[in-house]
């Protein structure tokens, strides 16, 4: 298998699964649960033992917690003070270009992503909660808590801990390509595609020049928290 073919699938595979997931939802289901719940569980259940299951197929390992930390291996260690300088750089610089581009993102949704059902947009749950029970509302807020801290921290061991490192023969191109691909992975929110490449990129440049996955850690983490759990607790409780 070819290097090209082998990233592709490395991305693919994973940003198609939750798609398909809610597609079949779509038909099968009652649709009494918001889709954000459902896709937090396939995401959970399904995406997130895929990625790693790929991680130590193609690298020949044992499907074990050890396997993927020596497929991952060591991180170059960063000063407390830089570390701390660049989470806080590129958590400012994320949150800004996500705020300031709000009317963008809900132009390109509006206009060329119109097409899309409403259940396909995750913050349905948000514009039509006369549709759910509180109950199903709060669940999948609950929900939504747990996968802003599990999901950011599978997301890095996964896309820089072993994905971005297999872009390293393109030279000082590969964050960018890195951050490129990765942007596209969310098909399930793509009209956020252009806006996320530019607010990512920074963190994910310094995640490659120092060889440090925690970095990506703790700023996905956060804007992930301050995205997505605290801007919707109002709205659910």
């Amino acid at each position: 298998m070819s290097a090209k073919t082998k990233l592709l699938l490395l991305f693919g595979i994973p940003a198609i699964i939750p798609v398909l997931g809610l597609i079949l939802y779509y038909f099968l289901g009652t649709h009494a649960i918001p889709s954000l719940a459902i896709f937090i569980l396939i995401e959970l259940f399904i995406t997130l033992p895929i990625f790693f299951w790929m991680m130590c197929q193609f690298e020949h390992q044992s499907f074990s917690f050890s396997s993927i930390k020596k497929i991952i291996g060591p991180q170059n260690c960063v000063s407390g003070l830089h570390f701390t300088l660049i989470c806080i750089g590129t958590l400012i610089w994320a949150m800004s270009i996500f705020m300031l581009s709000n009317s963008l993102s809900l132009s390109l949704q509006n206009n060329l992503f119109s097409w899309l059902p409403e259940w396909a947009n995750l913050g349905d749950y948000l514009l039509n909660k006369a549709n759910y029970s509180t109950l199903s509302l709060k669940t999948s807020w609950i929900l939504l808590a747990v996968a802003s801290l599990l999901f950011p921290i599978a997301e890095e061991l996964y896309f820089r801990g072993y994905v971005l490192p297999k872009t390293n023969h393109l030279g000082k191109w590969s964050p960018v390509v890195h951050t490129l691909f990765f942007a596209l992975y969310h098909l399930w929110s793509i009209w956020l595609f252009p806006i996320r490449f530019i607010a990512t990129l920074p963190l994910y440049y310094f995640v490659w020049k120092h060889k440090n996955i925690y970095l990506g850690i703790v700023v996905h983490c956060i804007l992930n928290i301050v995205g997505d759990v605290i801007f919707s607790y109002g709205e659910i409780f």
